[in-house]
């Protein structure tokens, strides 16, 4: 990608996977910290110097509404003990946007005009959940009736983040309606362990050790 895309004006980070049983990727780490987080933080710092050559270029991580529950595990961050699936995504979701805050930081250390920012979709009809065995009961089917998203609806928190010209490096975008679940994108507080400093310098150190990948920044 380095070599056919010499300056990258936008990335957005939004591979994501569920699923009902434990499983591990190829690296050997529990799939869905690996495919949500640890996935997004290789891919960004080995193409980082493209994004670092494009003037005003944006980097968004897209989290979801259990970032707001969720909790990094160090005890057992990939889950080898107790696996659940709502605990695993909302600590992937955790991380994404722990990452995203803890990197805005960096940039801006080293004098970068590259802004790191956040996105959720709220409720969003996608086939994410299309491996999960458990049916949605009849109050579920209602609410998602009345409140669920289109995924162009539920994608337009990340087409702001990357390209409202008022946005900047740190904000976080949702939907505006009641719990954050729909409506026009707007920006949203994230959870106190996203902008816990202790936490984001430990899930740097832990995903730079689990990828291999350093950035290359360095502080001014």
């Amino acid at each position: 990608m380095l070599e056919r895309f010499p300056r990258i004006d936008r990335l957005i980070n939004n591979a994501g996977v569920m699923a009902d049983k434990r499983a591990e990727t190829e690296d050997g780490h529990e799939l869905l910290l690996g495919t949500n987080h640890l996935g997004h933080f290789a891919f960004t710092g080995r193409i980082l110097p493209a994004i670092l050559a494009a003037p005003g270029s944006r980097i968004v991580t897209v989290t979801s509404l259990s970032q707001k529950v969720g909790r990094l595990r160090w005890d057992d961050l990939h889950l080898v003990e107790g696996f659940k699936p709502f605990v695993a995504y909302a600590q992937s979701k955790l991380a994404n946007i722990t990452f995203a805050v803890a990197l805005q930081k960096r940039l801006a250390a080293a004098g970068e005009d590259t802004g790191s920012l956040v996105a959720h979709p709220g409720f969003a009809e996608t086939d994410i959940l299309r491996n999960h065995k458990r049916q949605p009961s009849q109050l579920q089917r209602r609410l998602s009736m009345r409140y669920v998203q289109t995924a162009a609806d539920a994608s337009r928190p990340s087409l702001r983040a990357a390209t409202d010209p008022t946005a900047y490096g740190g904000e976080f975008y949702g939907p505006s309606h009641r719990f954050e679940i729909s409506g026009p994108p707007v920006p949203v507080r994230p959870s106190r362990r996203a902008l816990d400093e202790v936490e984001q310098r430990r899930l740097w150190a832990v995903s730079v050790e689990h990828t291999g990948v350093e950035y290359p920044l360095t502080e001014r």
